[in-house]
């Protein structure tokens, strides 16, 4: 994820992108799979892979954030999530080599069939010049007040550990319910983002509301989530794994929700394939999903979300699962005319999406509850 935890499944060397002794880029977020460093003033981050041979996996994450941000870059009501804008991919060819810069404008909206009209050389630049790795610039997500980050250390860490890394953003981690009341340790040096759980989150707003700081309420956190959900499985097509929901700083709000990190996002329904005003026989899924229909595929997404992610609600966490569900199946309802000719195959598949979803929770939930026997 973004940063803090990207590709954890890769094993690859942990040296930073060859860059100038006395550069002032500053890394403020890193992984296995990658490193993002921010150039004090601007308004941009780069994002840099640490192995050449992932380049095509960056090319890929640069083309999702392409599609993702056109149908959710500005937030217009509390809870919903903004998405970084990507703005230039560059591949350095060689040493004495001139490289080339993709423009995201020029990248079609699928994530997997890019379109580039411009190809074009690079002369001297100073910043690109820093990097010897692929890279692509997108928007920073800004950090958070200062008030809210040293709150959350006051609320939530033991004093001894309060000094030893700095808070830039917080996860959104509302399917979690284990954390503790107190975090002890923290891996030193670790650029990560710390995690809120809904007791964190409700305990942090109302102590931020004396410092008149208003965050969105969990119920609006729990929809925005549905809604950018389904944006990304319907709109964008893509399965969503992965991804980190976090809360960030805005100038004009305060905070501000985002979505990011698309480096292990797959996709799983063929581009524009259901924007057609009339049916056909072609195949609508693609990748490990080509053979499903969109119910079975829909499925496949709600084991994949419930399985390896803890950002969204569980179907127990009842007074709040109902928004994230809501939010979901109420941008399905929005979304009719993009489909108008499968509309009901969509809903359909939908429906199966939470009906696995349940089911998964239901038998977890069985299986803790005869454990306590």
């Amino acid at each position: 994820m973004l940063a803090s935890t990207l590709n954890r499944s890769l094993e690859v060397s942990i040296s930073p992108p060859h860059r100038p002794a006395d550069s002032e880029l500053q890394l403020i977020a890193e992984g296995s799979f990658g490193q993002i460093f921010h150039w004090p003033q601007q308004t941009t981050v780069y994002k840099t892979v640490r192995e050449d041979g992932h380049h095509l996996q960056l090319l890929r994450e640069f083309e999702c954030y392409s599609a993702a941000s056109s149908i959710a870059h500005q937030p217009q009501a509390p809870g919903e999530f903004g998405i970084p804008r990507p703005w230039q991919y560059w591949q350095p060819i060689g040493i004495d080599q001139p490289g080339r810069i993709i423009n995201a404008a020029n990248s079609h909206l699928s994530v997997l069939s890019p379109r580039y009209e411009a190809n074009r050389e690079l002369s001297s630049r100073h910043l690109w010049s820093e990097f010897q790795l692929p890279t692509f610039t997108m928007d920073l997500i800004p950090s958070l007040h200062p008030v809210i980050s040293q709150r959350y250390k006051l609320l939530f860490w033991a004093e001894k550990i309060r000094h030893t890394m700095s808070i830039r953003l917080l996860r959104l981690y509302f399917g979690r319910t284990n954390l503790p009341a107190v975090t002890i340790s923290v891996q030193p040096g670790l650029k990560s983002d710390p995690p809120l759980d809904v007791s964190r989150y409700e305990r942090l707003a109302e102590d931020l509301e004396s410092y008149g700081i208003q965050m969105p309420t969990p119920q609006q956190v729990a929809a925005g989530m549905g809604q950018v959900l389904a944006r990304l499985h319907w709109l964008v097509g893509i399965n969503a794994s992965d991804i980190e929901l976090v809360l960030g700083g805005s100038p004009a709000h305060g905070v501000q929700l985002y979505a990011f990190d698309f480096n292990q996002c797959k996709q799983w329904l063929l581009p524009d394939a259901l924007h057609t005003g009339s049916k056909s026989s072609a195949r609508l899924t693609c990748d490990k999903y080509a053979e499903d229909t969109l119910s079975q595929a829909a499925k496949r997404l709600a084991i994949l979300i419930f399985t390896q992610e803890l950002y969204y609600p569980r179907p127990h966490q009842t007074g709040l699962y109902e928004h994230f569900k809501d939010g979901y199946m109420g941008t399905i309802e929005a979304g009719r005319d993009n489909w108008a000719a499968y509309a009901k195959e969509v809903q359909s598949a939908a429906d199966c999406f939470f009906e696995e979803y349940e089911r998964l929770d239901a038998e977890k939930q069985a299986r803790t509850n005869r454990l306590k026997r």
